[in-house]
């Protein structure tokens, strides 16, 4: 009886199944009777792969992404024309109406859709994939999405009339119309205040190009896909936006953007600049690959980057880094008439000093014919006769900045004439400086509402990021001497002040405004000046609000975020924790820039950003200590090398003793190849280290334990007698017994699935000596078999194991390339070891194209990476020297102290080693042989060293390129040694495998 049942429930869930994923939104009465007992199951097994959707009327659900993939490639023609029949989409279910048109092979015509129904399509065809090749249809309504959303983009930005900026607009058109000449670099710079025209300028820029159907693409660094970006992903942006200029590329574009996101994607390190040249290579790869029947396009191509100040704040590249990219376009990327036009608010004086006047835009202040002109423009919007007003005195009192222009237009609107001459008699000892703060003040004081209570609340409010009913209620209420506020009142007081646009913006919430960001930013400061006990008040309780989550809308995380930035403004308030500082900055925003300067200057510390000379002046003296090195960190690991010197003068190094200056100073000094510098850094890293693991669910500022600053010093003192690691690891050891870490309490996962115990016992066996026995007891998770990080490889090479001990090992850890390691799998009996299915897959996929005898690029290389393939360990008894080969994996810890020997030598000798590593290796990439390297070189020298060593790791060539670089250059006792460290370091970890 029970089989007979569950069959049923197996066949009515399955048939329920198959119609719900031909189906949006649907009513689950319509597919399951609930009514009937033995139809329930099947409902509720329904239920678990259904999502429901929330609108009005009886519910619905819907199929989850999964679920409706996995049905429709599993479901039989017939089954699915069945199902299709059965049920129909109901009339509001668009997405399950498009999704029939696509399943039935039948024409969809998007060109006339909107942008919602676009995305549905977009979604159906995805969807549809999984039974027909929607490739193409797919491809189209990318590009009409791109289009569509390009155009309205701008179209929000552009102004009724430009006014005032005739010349500029003039001056963007002569660079674009210009010959593109010989110049590496053709920039235009865009500067100005916020308020001062910039993106209408630009909007109205682009659509006169638009208009004479010149391509332009257009990134704006303020939006999320560009915060944390790398070059590759700017690559990617523009890749998309080209294929609507060019849409006979779009094949090619596409397959650029699929080669891309095909390559490596394991766990990378935001502060390898190893890794970035890999990604960036292989995407240049790919591009020059992709494209090579299209290059070069000797169209003019005008792309615009806005907001730009925000490089090198968000991205993972600096200004400096994105002008060399830019460069490259141009001179090597086939995009010989790229011309680029760069915005922001403010950009490094010593960049622009560099820039000719005749390629850089300054907006300020209209002037004052062009002001008057924009002023009774925006009155007669409102519907004032513009001669009733004395415009031309009103802008020579208050300048000509667009946005004050407008302010004051809505503020004339509500008092009229009257009002106008108001301000003027107002201005007493008047600073222009100053002047949208007079402004705001004279009109907070002729508010044309009755109630003194919004005066009350309008300016004490602007310390508030938003407002809310509820926040008048329960923050501004005591503050603002509103007195007893219900609910009714705060509802009534929102109201009016919603109402002061000129003041506040709506937002899609109806219960909730934001101040206009320029007004506040610039109030802020003059409220916090003038009544510096309210505004006490009032962060004071909105943190308190937020903190302990009374907010009805916000989610806890949003309202962590404004409870954190409130309690910043309280005396003697600390950064927030290091884990969630990233995202407090991102959600923050420009809002960073109105903490107060001593803990906003700590923040942006922490996060790396530049400070400006007044926030580095807030710092204490061994903080600056430490920003400098810093900043040296984050040049090198931006460009691969420094010119600053670390740790200043002796003077500034004898007075900075903190710890965190000497960690810093030890993580520069190696990136550089300084090792001496290093290994006098061990007892502050070793510190770092014991502090940190005695410390439960804390973890090191490295994303992997062999790129710490502790096991940089491990690297540095391999040949160092007496050895200061160990003396120092032992003296730590007591810190480490007396912390409640090491009795289980807390012990979970440290450095991904690394912990502390497991670090400890690495640091003594890389100098060759076990782990004291007292310390071994200490415990510690053992690692899950699989192993997919370099921490996680080391420390099984690193200890004792057993002999029937068994693991994987991800391919992508492996010298995959190394011709012991083809050979030794390509062999009929492999004991020991052996490769998984996905590893077999791979080496098949190699072996494949080997027999092409193709040219393999950096590209295929990147495609060839093992994807998730791992070798599987069957035993580690008797293992023979083959199987240590293979198990060495690649080094990229060790890659800087490689980068810093091959600074010393000619650049004949490293193109001398790639002809060499071409002739032996036929998958030797061709970026990486000798004509094409030889060049590359010259160009970018520490990018392609790069390259070449990671390559040639991949190769199993690391110890011989170190070998040929010692023997061909005349090298100094210090290359000297950095080449040996390299080597010892390899001998050393196979020694113990």
């Amino acid at each position: 009886m029970t089989s007979t049942m569950d069959t049923n429930t197996e066949g009515i869930w399955r048939q329920a199944r198959f119609r719900a994923a031909t189906l949006g939104a649907f009513d689950p009465a319509r597919l399951i009777d609930p009514k009937r007992e033995d139809q329930l199951a099947a409902l509720d097994r329904l239920a678990a792969e259904c999502v429901e959707v929330l609108d009005e009327g009886p519910p619905r659900w819907m199929l989850n992404p999964d679920a409706r993939a996995q049905t429709l490639a599993e479901m039989p023609r017939d089954e699915l024309y069945a199902a299709m029949t059965s049920v129909q989409p109901a009339p509001d279910d668009r997405l399950g109406q498009l999704l029939r048109h696509v399943l039935s092979g039948k024409p969809v015509t998007g060109p006339a859709f909107g942008m919602q129904e676009l995305g549905l399509l977009r979604t159906a065809l995805q969807f549809a994939s999984a039974t027909r090749d929607t490739t193409e249809a797919l491809r189209e309504v990318d590009r009409l999405l791109a289009e569509r959303d390009a155009h309205e983009a701008m179209q929000s930005l552009l102004p009724r009339r430009l006014v005032g900026r005739q010349g500029q607009l003039r001056k963007l058109r002569r660079f674009v119309l210009a010959p593109a000449g010989t110049s590496a670099e053709n920039i235009l710079w865009i500067t100005g205040a916020g308020g001062s025209g910039k993106s209408a300028l630009l909007a109205r820029f682009a659509d006169s190009l638009r208009r004479s159907e010149t391509p332009v693409l257009h990134v704006d660094f303020d939006r999320p896909a560009m915060f944390n970006g790398s070059l590759t992903t700017l690559m990617m942006e523009m890749s998309r936006q080209l294929e609507v200029c060019f849409p006979e590329l779009a094949k090619a574009l596409s397959e650029y953007r699929r080669a891309v996101r095909s390559g490596r994607s394991g766990p990378s390190s935001s502060y390898s600049f190893d890794e970035r040249q890999v990604k960036a290579h292989g995407s240049y790869s790919a591009w020059h690959e992709c494209m090579r029947d299209y290059l070069p396009i000797t169209r003019d191509i005008v792309l615009i980057m806005d907001t730009a100040e925000e490089v090198g704040l968000a991205s993972e590249f600096d200004l400096d880094a994105l002008r060399r990219w830019l460069r490259e376009l141009r001179t090597r990327d086939g995009l010989p008439n790229l011309k680029t036009v760069l915005c922001g608010r403010a950009f490094d004086e010593d960049q622009l000093a560099l820039v000719r006047k005749s390629r850089r835009i300054e907006l300020d202040d209209l002037s004052t014919a062009a002001a008057v002109k924009l002023l009774e423009m925006y009155l007669q919007r409102e519907g004032l006769i513009a001669g009733n007003f004395p415009l031309a005195e009103l802008v020579d009192m208050l300048g000509g900045n667009p946005l004050m222009l407008k302010i004051l237009a809505t503020y004339l609107a509500q008092g009229g004439v009257t009002a106008a001459h108001g301000l003027l008699a107002d201005r007493g000892r008047f600073d222009r400086q100053f002047a949208q703060s007079f402004l705001y003040k004279r009109i907070l004081r002729r508010l044309h509402d009755a109630s003194q209570d919004l005066k009350n609340l309008a300016h004490p409010g602007l310390v508030l990021r938003r407002v809310t009913p509820h926040l008048i209620q329960h923050v501004l209420a005591g503050p603002c001497n509103l007195g007893e506020v219900d609910e009714q009142r705060a509802r009534a007081l929102f109201g009016r002040l919603a109402g002061q646009v000129w003041l506040v913006q709506r937002t899609t919430n109806p219960d909730a405004v934001v101040h206009r960001r320029d007004l506040r930013r610039l109030m802020l400061q003059a409220m916090t000046a003038e009544d510096e006990a309210t505004a006490m008040a009032i962060h004071t309780a909105a943190a308190t609000y937020y903190l302990v989550g009374m907010d009805p809308v916000l989610t806890r995380q949003e309202q962590q975020v404004e409870g954190e930035y409130h309690r910043l403004f309280t005396p003697g308030a600390s950064p927030p924790a290091p884990g969630t500082l990233v995202a407090f900055a991102r959600a923050l925003g420009e809002d960073l820039e109105s903490v107060p300067v001593p803990v906003r200057a700590r923040i942006k510390l922490q996060l790396g950003r530049k400070l400006t000379p007044t926030e580095s002046r807030a710092l204490t003296g061994d903080e600056q200590a430490l920003y400098q090195s810093e900043q040296v960190r984050k040049e090198v690991r931006l460009s691969g090398v420094s010119g600053q010197v670390l740790g200043g003068s002796p003077a500034a190094r004898a007075v900075s003793r903190d710890m965190r200056v000497e960690v810093s100073e030890v993580q520069a000094a190696f990136e550089q190849g300084e090792l001496d510098r290093v290994a006098r850094g061990t007892e502050s890293a070793v510190a770092e280290f014991a502090d940190i693991a005695a410390r439960a669910n804390t973890r090191l500022s490295s994303e992997d334990f062999t790129q710490s600053a502790v096991w940089r010093c491990a690297i540095a003192t391999l040949a160092h007698d007496p050895d200061p690691l160990l003396e120092a690891l032992l003296r730590s050891g007591d810190v480490l017994r007396n912390s409640r870490m090491w009795d289980g309490a807390g012990n979970g996962p440290w450095l991904g699935r690394l912990s502390p115990v497991h670090a400890y016992q690495m640091l003594f066996r890389i100098h060759g000596v076990d782990c004291p026995p007292d310390l071994v007891s200490w415990g510690g998770a053992e690692l899950p078999s699989k192993l997919s990080t370099t921490q996680e490889l080391r420390y099984f090479q690193l200890r004792d194991k057993k002999p029937d001990e068994t693991g994987e090992v991800s391919l992508r850890l492996l010298r995959d390339l190394a011709p012991r390691f083809t050979d030794y799998f390509s062999g009929a009996m492999v004991p020991h070891i052996q490769l998984d299915r996905a590893g077999l897959r791979g080496l098949g996929e190699q072996a494949d194209f080997r027999s092409r005898a193709a040219r393999a690029t950096l590209n295929d290389l990147e495609r060839l990476d093992g994807g998730e393939g791992c070798v599987l360990i069957l035993g580690m008894e008797n293992v023979g020297s083959e199987v240590k080969e293979i198990l060495v994996g690649r080094m990229p810890e060790i890659y800087p102290v490689a980068r810093a020997v091959a600074r010393a030598c000619t650049p004949q000798s490293l193109v001398a080693f790639a002809a060499k590593a071409a002739r032996d290796n036929g998958m030797w990439p061709v970026e990486l042989a000798p004509d094409h390297f030889e060049t590359a070189l010259a160009m970018q020298r520490e990018e392609w060293t790069s390259t070449l060593i990671s390559c040639a790791d991949r190769f199993g060539l690391l110890r011989q390129l170190v070998d040929w670089m010692e023997d061909r250059n005349r090298l100094a006792r210090r290359h000297r040694r950095m080449s040996q460290t390299v080597r010892d370091y390899e001998l050393r970890v196979r020694q113990f495998i």
